[in-house]
C-alpha cells in the first residue's frame, strides 16, 4: 500500500515554526493551506484541497509527527500565544473605547473648569452680574459656624401647629 511519506513537513516543523498555526486542534501549514489532525495513536488526518489527502500517513510517521507537534507546541507555540495575548494589552484603544474614555472624563471634571465658569469669572470685570463663586474650604475654614442640630430635646417633637409657640 502507497503512503504520504511527511518527513518534509517534520523538517519545515522543525526549521521554519512560523509557518504553522494551531486551531482548533488542527495543525495549519500556511505557505501550502494544508491541515493535519495528529492523534496520539499516530493516526493523522490530512486536511488538503490537493490530492496530498488521497493518501494515508504511516502510523509511525504519524507517532513523529504527533512528538513533534508536542514539542512545537512547547517551544513555539505556547510562547508565540503568550506574547501575542501579551502585546494585546498595549494596541491603542479602539475608536468606542477612546469616545467612552473622553466622555467620562467631560462628565466627570470638575465644574469649576467648565465652560459656564469660565465665563463667570471673564465677566467679572465688566460690571455685569455673575454668579457666585462656589467655596470648599471646610467651614471651620470659612470662619462660619457650622449646621448643628438643636440641643433642645422639645425641638424634636411633632406638634400641632395651633400648640406651636412664637
Amino acid at each position: 500500500m502507497a503512503y504520504l511519506d511527511i518527513a518534509p513537513m517534520l523538517a519545515a516543523m522543525r526549521e521554519q515554526p512560523e509557518a504553522f498555526s494551531l486551531s482548533r486542534g488542527w495543525l495549519k501549514h500556511h505557505p501550502s493551506n494544508h491541515r493535519f489532525k495528529v492523534q496520539a495513536d499516530g493516526f493523522v488526518v490530512v486536511d488538503a484541497e490537493c490530492g496530498c489527502a488521497a493518501l494515508p500517513v504511516r502510523t509511525e510517521q504519524g507517532l513523529q509527527l504527533h512528538e513533534a507537534m508536542k514539542a512545537w507546541r512547547a517551544e513555539y507555540w505556547v510562547p508565540h500565544e503568550i506574547n501575542q495575548h501579551f502585546a494585546r494589552h498595549f494596541r491603542p484603544p479602539r475608536f468606542w473605547r477612546r469616545w467612552l474614555r473622553k466622555v467620562t472624563v467631560l462628565l466627570t471634571q470638575d465644574r469649576d473648569n467648565s465652560a459656564l465658569a469660565g465665563y463667570t469669572q471673564a465677566c467679572s470685570g465688566s460690571g455685569q452680574v455673575v454668579a457666585p463663586q462656589r467655596d470648599d474650604r471646610p467651614p471651620s475654614a470659612r470662619n462660619e459656624k457650622p449646621d448643628l442640630p438643636p440641643t433642645d430635646p422639645s425641638a424634636n417633637i411633632r406638634r400641632k401647629p395651633e400648640e406651636a409657640t412664637v
